[in-house]
């Protein structure tokens, strides 16, 4: 379970090692490639959330559900890989390069999200200020 900043981080640290071994273990070079790009923006969304507190659902759904989903993926791919089935090779890899395309948008997006709620949020904080401050401009202005 990712259920704080803390474990969501550690969890990035383990999702990334593994990443690393399994594109290891991959002989196709466009998935290794496309596992470099995924590891890179796995990193990039770690990093993140040393910054920022927001894109909590985001996260977790991203670090339970659907990154664990690509190991698995990734998984049976490197056993189809050791298996010499070289037409359900081609077939898997094309369906694979696509599924890593999307993961990548889709890390990227999240690491977006995440300053993205706090500069949300600021800009409603500041405004809700700005509206007291008016409001009791006003009201100061009634009393006199």
């Amino acid at each position: 379970m990712t259920e704080t900043k803390e474990d969501r981080i550690l969890h990035a640290g383990k999702l990334l090692k593994e990443l690393e071994d399994m594109k290891a273990s991959i002989r196709s070079e466009s998935i290794r490639s496309l596992l470099s790009e995924t590891r890179r923006a796995v990193e990039e969304l770690r990093d993140a959330q040393y910054l920022f507190d927001s894109g909590e659902k985001e996260l977790i759904r991203l670090y339970e559900r659907y990154l664990p989903y690509l190991l698995d993926i990734l998984k049976q791919y490197q056993a189809l890989e050791v298996s010499g089935n070289y037409e359900a090779i081609l077939k898997s890899r094309s369906q694979l390069e696509k599924t890593l395309a999307q993961m990548n948008d889709t890390i990227k997006t999240v690491t977006k999200i995440l300053p993205q709620d706090e500069i949300d949020e600021a800009n409603a904080r500041a405004k809700a200020e700005e509206l007291r401050r008016l409001l009791e401009e006003q009201r100061n202005s009634v009393i006199k």
